[in-house]
């Protein structure tokens, strides 16, 4: 379903169609009734949709030729690096989409004299994707948490140092960072790339690969023991939740409660359409603009069977109880490593600000008493989550953005002081979101029409796989202890 905002106009796409081709003539599909217009001005739009799909392509095409030229390049680069006794080390802060993205691409690309490390306090990357899914269904949670061990295949040995631990603050006058267990870090650039923190079952709080398939298998145990289930939050992790829960187990009484009026707040109200339908149709009760206090355990109550109940108070006052509570609340950013020392590079909702070329900003003010000169010479970053960049909050954002970080420390180690910048395009915004086991839909949304497909979901891991291909991580990695490449306990 297309629908032109300006104009009130819409396009409906036949569901047979997984999607329209990019040679497909919109003129045969239309005269094909595959593709009804509706209203006086939806050519228009069609003529969008048209340059969408095939912007679309032409940047999966360029993509991909990027990716076959850099792994050309990586070759050269192996054979060319030299490790130097005294290398100067990019610190990548975080290990997620943002953080081994540029971990990977600067371990193909630093110049000899250079290392990067990555610190992360997870000992395996977490997906957080699947974790709706995994919190629900069993089987296959061990899938979403994919070894490190495999972000260095192909780049020179010794260039990239895995690092578990977690960022208490930095230190911008030594140009180190200090970690929680006492350790510190030295660094010549800085990458911030830390995210952004969630309540469980959206993000986990377990460190090790055991303890978080231990915490997932948690949240299935409730969810299968408990009848009346309330889930807070209408964003993609909540809703994806509950679909799974009330698919998995149809005769659970199932209660999405959001904040606003508008599921999916940063998009457009096409989807928040269609997703309400589709959690209508699933027997899903739908709760918008409330905003229940998360009960403590003062406010546990008894059921006739002795059982611990939740009372959530609505906003006319009335209340309503359910077995289990689950929490799918915003994003919180995690930046607190920047605080106090560098409070004024904070905007009010805790993101880090940027510029243009993903630099950070106002650390050097002179107000903060452990920022120094050293800030000026441009040698922090940071990106995605964590990031006041303007772009949308999702991992296809944190990719383009990595990309533009890696080039700009590349041309500030040559000397090249005229920067990339980052301007966010469509295609990052784009969202796939499952609904249920089975259904999923595809929206994007440009200034003048939102595109919305239904489709089938491939597969039952939510996309684990191909993570684990992205990270170039096999079965003998995924037991701890058994990685070629060691997590560095000590510096």
């Amino acid at each position: 379903m297309l629908r032109n905002p300006t104009a009130g106009s819409e396009l409906t796409v036949d569901t047979r169609r997984r999607s329209i081709g990019f040679g497909d003539n919109l003129k045969e599909i239309c005269k094909n009734g595959e593709l009804i217009f509706l209203g006086p001005n939806s050519l228009p739009a069609a003529i969008l949709i048209s340059i969408f799909l095939k912007y679309s392509h032409c940047a999966a095409l360029l993509l991909v030729l990027r990716q076959r030229f850099q792994a050309i390049y990586a070759i050269i680069h192996r054979k060319t690096y030299r490790m130097l006794p005294s290398s100067r080390q990019v610190l990548v802060l975080g290990g997620s989409f943002a953080g081994t993205s540029v971990a990977r691409r600067l371990a193909n690309t630093l110049p000899s004299g250079y290392t990067v490390t990555l610190l992360e306090k997870h000992s395996h990357f977490h997906y957080a994707f699947a974790f709706p899914r995994f919190s629900v269904v069993g089987g296959l949670e061990s899938k979403a948490f994919v070894p490190y061990n495999g972000i260095a295949v192909g780049a020179p040995k010794g260039i990239l140092q895995l690092v578990q631990g977690e960022a208490k603050s930095v230190n911008f006058n030594e140009k180190q960072v200090d970690l929680v267990d006492g350790r510190s870090i030295p660094y010549e650039y800085l990458v911030v790339a830390t995210g952004a923190a969630q309540p469980p079952p959206t993000r986990l709080r377990s460190v090790s690969r055991p303890d978080a398939i231990e915490e997932l298998q948690s949240f299935q145990q409730q969810i299968k023991s408990a009848q009346n289930i309330a889930v807070i939050g209408g964003g993609a992790a909540g809703i994806q939740l509950v679909a799974d829960i009330k698919d998995t187990y149809p005769d659970k009484k199932v209660t999405l409660i959001h904040s606003r009026d508008h599921l999916l707040p940063r998009f457009g109200s096409k989807l928040h359409e269609y997703v309400f339908e589709q959690l209508k149709k699933l027997g899903i009760n739908v709760l918008l603009n409330e905003r229940p206090n998360i009960p403590s355990p003062r406010n546990f109550k008894q059921n006739d069977d002795g059982k611990a109940r939740n009372v959530l108070t609505l906003a006319d006052g009335s209340q309503q109880s359910f077995d289990l509570i689950l929490p799918c609340t915003g994003l919180r950013p995690n930046s607190g490593m920047f605080l106090p020392g560098a409070s004024r590079c904070l905007a009010p909702n805790g993101e880090i600000l940027v510029g243009k070329t993903l630099q950070i900003q106002n650390i050097a003010s002179g107000a903060d008493s452990n920022a120094s000169s050293v800030f000026h010479d441009g040698h922090y970053f940071a990106l995605g989550d964590i990031a006041h960049t303007g772009g949308p909050k999702q991992a296809r954002a944190a990719l383009f953005q990595a990309e533009i970080v890696v080039q700009n420390i590349l041309k500030l180690i040559s000397g090249n002081s005229t920067l990339k910048t980052y301007t966010p395009i469509p295609l990052e915004g784009s969202l796939k979101l499952t609904l249920g086991k089975v259904n999923e839909v595809i929206y994007a949304r440009l200034p003048s029409f939102e595109f919305l497909q239904p489709a089938t979901q491939h597969g039952n891991d939510v996309g684990c796989s191909e993570m684990w291909k992205r990270l170039n991580a096999r079965e003998d990695m995924e037991e701890e202890g058994k990685e070629k490449m060691k997590i560095t306990a000590e510096l």
